[in-house]
C-alpha cells in the first residue's frame, strides 16, 4: 500500500509581475518602467516607477492539498 500527499502553493504566497508587465489579459500600470516621469521636487507628479499591478498566478489560486491511496497486489 501506497500513500502520497500533494501539496501546491501551500504557504500560499503570491508571484508577482514584473513591473510593466501587460500580457495575458493584465493591462500595464502606465509609466511603472519609466522612472523619468516622476517629476521633480518642486513640481510633484504622481510617480508610478517600479509599480506592480497583478500577480502570475489566478487571482484566486489558492492551496491546493490532494491525497492518494495505492494498493498494490
Amino acid at each position: 500500500m501506497q500513500f502520497r500527499a500533494e501539496m501546491f502553493n501551500i504557504l500560499n504566497h503570491p508571484n508577482f509581475n514584473a513591473p510593466g508587465f501587460g500580457g495575458n489579459g493584465v493591462v500595464a500600470i502606465g509609466g511603472s518602467t519609466n522612472f523619468s516621469n516622476c517629476g521633480t521636487p518642486t513640481v510633484p507628479l504622481p510617480c508610478n516607477f517600479g509599480e506592480i499591478g497583478s500577480t502570475r498566478d489566478a487571482p484566486y489560486d489558492s492551496r491546493q492539498i490532494q491525497f492518494a491511496l495505492k494498493l498494490y497486489y
